[in-house]
């Protein structure tokens, strides 16, 4: 990991958690819960999984991936791990998806397709 990676995911990303931030609730399928602030993206655009396969996702959702503040990537159990978000911008609604993909895990920040 280089310099840039350790400080964005020590100090920048929590920045922008504090910003754009909102809370999520993570339901491990080995049970128990984590609440956490995350960045969520509504009705992405499409992505491929590692088989090349097309991704059709209701949100991408962007955390730390520590378990202090997230989620660490190599705990995540794609298709069998949950997560409550809030459905829509300004609501107060929670809806809770199934992890479908990892996507991404860069800088300490882990990023997650659900449906």
């Amino acid at each position: 990991m280089t310099v840039f990676d350790t400080q964005f995911g020590e100090q920048a990303f929590p920045m922008l958690l504090e910003q754009f931030g909102e809370p999520v609730i993570y339901y491990p399928l080995a049970g128990g819960t984590r609440s956490f602030e995350a960045i969520v993206e509504r009705e992405p655009p499409a992505s491929y999984d590692a088989a090349g396969n097309v991704v059709l996702a209701e949100y991408r959702i962007r955390f730390l991936g520590s378990c202090k503040g997230g989620v660490k990537s190599n705990e995540i159990d794609t298709g069998g791990d949950q997560i409550a978000v809030i459905a829509e911008v300004g609501g107060d609604r929670l809806v809770k998806r199934t992890v479908l993909a990892k996507t991404s895990d860069d800088s300490g920040v882990v990023s997650i397709l659900v449906k």
